[in-house]
């Protein structure tokens, strides 16, 4: 990140902290969608944003979002809806799955936004 820091002479974001370090630690504290326009920014920010180190320290500092996973009566869809705690009366789907396989299908398991969906059918039970 070399053409981020400060040019010679002029005053250091912070006195005795370098510039490379400084940028990194702001970056890192920044939701997902500021990290795409900041790559967008000059190539050294792009570099650093795109890091294997940097992405593993951004992801740590994401809040745990819970997922909730429920069903229609009829069992004719699937609603999946992240919990927000600071906005939970006003829970919404961000997916829905339609169509006669929804009474068959379930929430395996998810992981950091992977959700594994599982079938099954009543001859599967043996």
């Amino acid at each position: 990140m070399a053409e981020a820091t400060s040019a010679v002479g002029a005053t250091p974001l912070l006195p005795g902290f370098p510039d490379d370090i400084a940028v990194w630690e702001i970056l890192v504290r920044l939701p997902p969608k500021s990290i795409v326009r900041c790559r967008a920014v000059c190539p050294a920010w792009h570099r650093a944003t795109s890091d294997g180190d940097f992405l593993l320290a951004h992801h740590a500092r994401q809040p745990a979002l819970p997922i909730l996973y429920g069903h229609s009566g009829d069992g004719s869809s699937i609603d999946i809806i992240p919990y927000d705690h600071q906005a939970a009366d006003e829970l919404r789907s961000v997916a829905r799955l339609d169509g006669a396989p929804a009474p068959g299908i379930f929430l395996q398991a998810c992981c950091d936004g992977l959700l594994i969906l599982g079938t099954w059918n009543k001859t599967d039970e043996g």
